[in-house]
């Protein structure tokens, strides 16, 4: 039986339409092909390279959230990925005034770890001699410079993270104004399962698992905070689109899994998928669990390390 003309006509029209969008897909993979070192990417910060400091609260791997209405305040605020709020710097204490000429500069940083001293100076005497002063000569000297670097040793305990968090909050800060001001350009995402994979047609170092977050700024506080956005999780496939050994059909598999979940990058449950998806990849694939894996895998190797970044 003849195909009616009109049917044949909207056949034609869709095999154009399929054309045309072919051909959009293919130019835009050419002009911006997926990323796969995530070095990259515009800005990237590791958060399991955070300091330990009550500035900065993280959630790096994540239990599922309650749905009773007396959970916790954390189960709650399960949408929060990050906070980091503007830590207090201090001074590190001065020395006692018969120490300052003895000390090399630099004593003053809490980086240095330790205090350079002076072993002599030059003086000149009554008679108008010079005569060399040992910093040992002085019991008195020794026993003020013992006490003041032992307070010394305490204020930079306390100090350096506090310093890392400082610089951590002035990240944010310039990562805020940056996406101010190209807001329709730039996506701030956080993303774990972090895949290692040598290739031949182009290495692999970048997460899989991917989702969109947003900066929110209060400077009342002042504090930022990264939450999710109102983005579902997304799959980084795109990575292997051009790789002809991944089955098409199981990725789509784990693609359409994935649809159905309702875990987040660094949720605990994300493991398991992780590990399935990396034998979906290859028979040699692994899981490594909570570490980066090493550039470079001969077979793919994925690890769970979230990472923030802007792409």
């Amino acid at each position: 039986m003849k195909e009616p003309e009109d049917s044949q006509e909207a056949n034609s029209i869709r095999d154009k339409i399929l054309q045309v969008f072919g051909y959009l897909k293919a130019l835009n993979e050419h002009r911006n092909p997926a990323k796969r070192q995530l070095r990259e990417h515009a800005w990237t910060f590791w958060l399991d390279d955070l300091p330990d400091h009550p500035a900065v609260q993280r959630m790096l791997i994540r239990k599922p959230v309650s749905d009773d209405s007396s959970a916790s305040a954390s189960e709650r605020d399960a949408g929060v990925v990050l906070r980091v709020r503007r830590a207090k710097i201090t001074q590190c204490p001065t020395p006692p005034e018969s120490l300052r000429e003895w000390l090399h500069g630099g004593w003053e940083k809490p980086e240095n770890d330790e205090v350079r001293w002076i072993e002599s100076l030059n003086e000149t005497d009554d008679e108008g001699e010079t005569v060399i002063i040992r910093f040992d000569d002085d019991e008195q000297r020794q026993i003020e410079k013992s006490d003041w670097v032992a307070i010394r040793d305490q204020w930079r305990t306390n100090e350096l993270p506090a310093r890392r968090a400082m610089r951590v909050f002035e990240q944010l800060y310039e990562l805020h104004g940056r996406i101010e001001r190209d807001s329709e350009r730039l996506d701030l995402v956080v993303g774990d399962g972090l895949l290692s994979w040598q290739r031949p047609d182009g290495d692999i170092y970048h997460p899989l698992l991917i989702q969109r977050v947003q900066l929110v700024f209060e400077p009342k506080i002042p504090e930022f905070t990264i939450v999710d956005a109102d983005f579902e999780l997304e799959l980084y496939s795109s990575l292997f689109e051009s790789i002809s050994d991944v089955d098409p059909k199981a990725l789509g598999k784990c693609r359409a899994e994935l649809v159905d979940t309702v875990f987040h990058p660094l949720d605990e449950d994300a493991s398991a998928y992780l590990k399935r998806l990396a034998l979906t990849l290859s028979s040699k694939g692994e899981m490594i669990g909570s570490r980066r894996p090493a550039p470079l895998q001969e077979h793919p190797v994925i690890g769970r390390s979230p990472v923030l970044f802007l792409r």
